[in-house]
């Protein structure tokens, strides 16, 4: 049956999928995880039903949770039916998603700009986006006082600003000076491997600007002989 509803909620037939669960189908408990099935692939007026008949907001499939799935597909009009029926707006999924980070990560502007006006805390989102090099997402954030220098991953140890750096001059210039011009720390050096925005934007060959921007701002230079190659 598992197999047959996934295929029936890929094509949104939810009245097909609603009549196959049939009229006993627990909600609350949701053994098939059909809600999370149903916010992958949008169909919306499953979603509705299965909601409406006790299914959690906050149960977590495999895919992640109910609000961070619809918040990364970008899908605002569930992912605003879910907040007005009191999901977890700062739930972590088993890898450690919040809606906002999922929403920053895949560029899903308006749902970012709706998480942040019900309040989800910030922390993550910035790197999430620097990550997947959204620009206009990186700038809303920016506006929202998104912690500028947050080291999301403690073994990776990138803030957001060498993270920008690493991606180059296409993805990532623009997005440095946005995040410097917002008080990044330009003089931060990872203690395992002596990296710095410097030497990230030489590896990445961000845009002089990035360059002139670091000097300004106190970025250390790189030893003499520092190889410009991939280190990460």
């Amino acid at each position: 049956m598992d197999r047959q509803l996934n295929q029936l909620l890929r094509e949104k037939a939810s009245e097909a999928g609603i009549q196959i669960l049939g009229d006993g189908y627990d909600y609350s408990t949701d053994k098939s995880g059909s809600l999370c099935i149903a916010t992958w692939y949008s169909c919306d007026d499953f979603v509705f039903h299965a909601v409406f008949k006790g299914a959690s907001v906050d149960r977590e499939g495999p895919n992640g949770t109910p609000l961070g799935i619809a918040a990364s597909m970008g899908n605002l009009a569930l992912a605003k039916f879910f907040i007005e029926h009191g999901a977890t707006i700062d739930q972590r999924d088993k890898r450690g998603r919040t809606a906002l980070t999922s929403a920053a990560g895949h560029g899903k502007l308006p749902l970012v700009k709706l998480l942040i006006h019900a309040g989800a805390d910030l922390s993550g989102a910035l790197s999430a986006a620097v990550d997947g090099a959204y620009e206009n997402v990186v700038k809303v954030l920016l506006e929202a006082k998104a912690p500028v220098n947050e080291i999301v991953d403690s073994g990776l140890a990138m803030p957001p600003l060498l993270l920008a750096c690493s991606k180059g001059k296409k993805k990532g210039s623009s997005i440095a000076l946005l995040l410097l011009n917002a008080g990044a720390d330009a003089s931060y050096v990872r203690s395992s491997d002596g990296m710095s925005a410097v030497k990230f934007a030489l590896w990445g060959q961000c845009d002089q600007k990035v360059f002139d921007e670091l000097q300004k701002r106190g970025a250390p230079p790189p030893e003499k002989g520092f190889p410009v190659i991939r280190l990460v």
